[in-house]
């Protein structure tokens, strides 16, 4: 099962900084995909916080 994670800014690996995106991670951690938090969705977690995308979630 993934887990979903919408943070405020997201770093890309070219440094593009992204605002208000979800983060979808696969069961071991690893992300596997983001997308734009466009509105209000069930099962997201918020995190007033910076995530470098490729980095590993410490489940």
């Amino acid at each position: 099962m993934s887990r979903l994670i919408a943070y405020s800014r997201v770093v890309l690996p070219t440094g593009q900084t992204l605002h208000r995106e979800v983060v979808e991670f696969a069961h071991d951690g690893h992300p596997v995909k983001h997308y734009p938090l466009l509105c209000e969705q069930p099962f997201v977690e918020w995190r007033d916080a910076t995530y470098v995308y490729g980095d590993q979630l410490t489940l």
